[in-house]
């Protein structure tokens, strides 16, 4: 499958948005939702073949492997883990964090799963990071390796609601205008010329991955799609 962006510019720029920025929702429920979320990941990990775990994501450069490390790499992050390798990188995080999934990405299929494992549970946050964006990057990275491997699921609606909120308010760029509204929960967000489609298909394209716009319809879609470049 073709690769379309780089899963990690999107955590980069949420990581951005919300530097500084409370969580918008309660803590206690965020978590859970995050928990149910890795749950499902590590039971889907656990349907992987050897060949799936060297499958192409959808993410630039990154197998299903380093999408993996990715995630059991994110919320382990600290000031102090990540101040070196933000200056060898010359500030640059999207850098920072491609470089350590390629690193990472590296371990064997039994680490990497056990490094999975273990964020169940945890409430472990990057510095000036909130929830909502550890829970987009989470869900959106699982799709990311789903879509690739053709193996798509059902998402709880209150995942897929809370998530695609906070990509809609992060992501200002390519939402810019339009009416965003999903037509397979309650959602809609923003005026102008409607873009609408599956909550999972809206999340994916405001997201940067393109392959989802094809399942979207409305006014809006000339307008996101010249967006793509």
């Amino acid at each position: 499958m073709r690769h379309e962006v780089r899963g990690h510019v999107e955590i980069g720029a949420w990581f951005a948005v919300c530097y500084g920025r409370g969580a918008r929702h309660p803590m206690s429920n965020i978590w859970s939702l995050i928990d149910d979320e890795r749950r499902d990941l590590l039971s889907f990990v656990d349907s992987l073949s050897f060949d799936d775990w060297e499958h192409d994501s959808l993410c630039v450069g990154w197998r299903v492997r380093h999408v993996l490390a990715h995630i059991g790499w994110v919320p382990h992050i600290t000031i102090a883990s990540i101040l070196l390798p933000l200056v060898a990188a010359g500030g640059d995080v999207d850098k920072v964090v491609n470089r350590a999934a390629l690193r990472d990405g590296k371990l064997d299929i039994r680490t990497l799963r056990s490094r999975v494992e273990s964020i169940v549970g945890s409430r472990s946050l990057p510095p000036k990071t909130s929830p909502e964006a550890l829970l987009a990057d989470t869900l959106v990275h699982h799709q990311d390796i789903r879509r690739a491997l053709g193996r798509p699921r059902n998402i709880s609606e209150d995942r897929l609601r809370l998530v695609l909120d906070y990509v809609v308010e992060s992501e200002r760029t390519r939402c810019r205008g339009l009416t965003i509204r999903a037509t397979d929960l309650l959602f809609e967000h923003g005026k102008g010329p409607v873009l609408e489609g599956s909550a999972e298909a809206l999340l994916m394209t405001l997201s940067g991955r393109g392959s989802a716009l094809t399942e979207l319809t409305g006014m809006g879609f000339e307008v996101v799609a010249g967006r793509f470049g």
